[in-house]
This record gives C-alpha cells, sequence and structure tokens, in this order.
C-alpha cells in the first residue's frame, strides 16, 4: 500500500484482495516455523545493515535463504541488502 514503492495508491481492501490471490497460487509455500535468527544468521548480513530499520528486511532474507526459499518484493533496497540475490526477486510495477 506503500504508494512510495508501488507508485500508486492502493486501497486495503484491494491489497488484501492482491494477496489472496497470490497465496492461493499453487507455488505459493507458507512456513510455520522459523529458524533461530543469531550470530551465525547475520554473519553475512551485518556488514550490509545501516540501520534499525532493515532489521525486518534482514530477518525476513535469512528466513528466505534457510528455509531455501525466494522472498518476492517490490523493495528494490531490500534487493540490495540481500549478499543472497538467489533469494531475492525484485518486482516492478
Amino acid at each position: 500500500m506503500n504508494p512510495q514503492i508501488v507508485h500508486v495508491q492502493v486501497r486495503c481492501a484491494d491489497a488484501v484482495e492482491l494477496l489472496d490471490q497470490l497465496t492461493s497460487h499453487p507455488d505459493h509455500h507458507f512456513s510455520e516455523t522459523a529458524p533461530s535468527l543469531g550470530h551465525d544468521a547475520l554473519a553475512d548480513l551485518a556488514p550490509r545493515i545501516t540501520g534499525h530499520r532493515q532489521m525486518s528486511d534482514a530477518t525476513l532474507l535469512h528466513l528466505a535463504r534457510r528455509l531455501k526459499l525466494s522472498l518476492v518484493t517490490f523493495d528494490q533496497a531490500m534487493a540490495s541488502l540481500s549478499p543472497w540475490v538467489e533469494h531475492v526477486r525484485v518486482l516492478s510495477v
């Protein structure tokens, strides 16, 4: 819904509908459990993190890598943060 990221105004109801469509895709995977986030997990990311606002992105990137998944985002900055390019897919609008 962030117009700075998707470059359009999106209503919450429309975003929820899109999320429902994306999560119903046969290739979608939901993980109930998360690997631990400790020193080893952040070793590759720590040199790239410049502020506290990147910690959520770092956590998601770590989870994608550990679970051998792809993190799909509109956020180019998140992709730039990742040392694991094979686990990030940036969508463009």
